[in-house]
């Protein structure tokens, strides 16, 4: 429950939309401006739908992103223990080394949301990992292991391929997000709904057959509410990278290889 108040409700579209809930009523209200000619309901629909669909295409991003970094985890792995059991050993600890920088370069690189001295660091120990897996090929822990080493070199060059694919997967997830057109309809949203209906829940609290008027206000507040945690709740989970939605966003640390040396 603290995690949802902090990540939904305590953001500046809940509050905003929360605070004119209220505010805009009582306006009316005093003013004496009021009518009950639309239904809510259907705005609230309107505007809810597509935080929806923003809210499940950012779930789907961060899924895809736990799945790259599964990827990236198992092909650095791999590579780490081939290198560990056929290599000689100063090239095995240069490529376990090259798979830690890598990491700490790409983590730089999600987290900061895009790093510019990162980028290429990734790139070069990307490199790096390479020429130490040719370093094994060329030259094997054992001379009676160089037979075999096309097969495994094979092997490790897939790996290889698979810790790059892995890498600009997870980049372009952090790269692209929801379309800023989308997004700037459910902000606006979800400030101006309770603009509109102001008059609507003013009118309820001005009815004659009204027993309470805080009733109209509490109403008015739940409904903006609710759709402000909505687009906030999509503003959180948009970079899985960030900390915004706390436990919800991805742990790049659980990913980590560590160096065998």
């Amino acid at each position: 429950m603290q995690q949802f108040v902090r990540v939904a409700l305590l953001k500046p579209t809940t509050l905003r939309a929360g605070g004119l809930a209220i505010l805009c009523p009582l306006a009316c209200t005093t003013a004496g401006f009021s009518g009950n000619d639309f239904d809510p309901s259907l705005l609230s629909l309107i505007i809810a739908t597509p935080s929806a669909f923003t809210i499940n295409a950012a779930y789907a991003r961060r899924e895809r992103a736990l799945s790259s970094l599964a990827e990236f985890s198992a092909a650095s792995r791999s590579i780490q223990c081939s290198l560990a059991r056929w290599g000689r050993t100063a090239d095995s600890e240069r490529g376990q080394r090259e798979l830690v920088d890598l990491f700490d370069s790409l983590c730089r690189h999600l987290e900061s949301k895009g790093d510019e001295t990162a980028l290429p660091a990734i790139y070069r120990h990307l490199e790096a990992v390479g020429d130490a897996i040719e370093l094994v090929r060329l030259h094997p822990r054992r001379d009676s292991d160089l037979e075999a080493m096309p097969a495994l070199a094979t092997v490790m060059c897939g790996d290889e391929r698979k810790l790059m694919q892995s890498i600009e997967d997870l980049l372009i997830v952090a790269s692209t997000g929801t379309p800023y057109v989308i997004r700037g309809f459910t902000v606006g949203g979800s400030t101006l709904f309770p603009i509109i209906f102001g008059p609507y829940f003013a009118a309820i609290a001005l009815a004659p057959e009204s027993i309470d008027d805080w009733a109209a206000y509490l109403v008015s507040f739940l409904l903006a509410a609710t759709i402000g945690s909505l687009v906030s709740i999509q503003e959180a989970l948009e970079d899985p990278f960030d900390g915004d939605a706390g436990i919800d966003d991805i742990t790049l640390a659980n990913f980590a290889p560590r160096a065998r040396l």
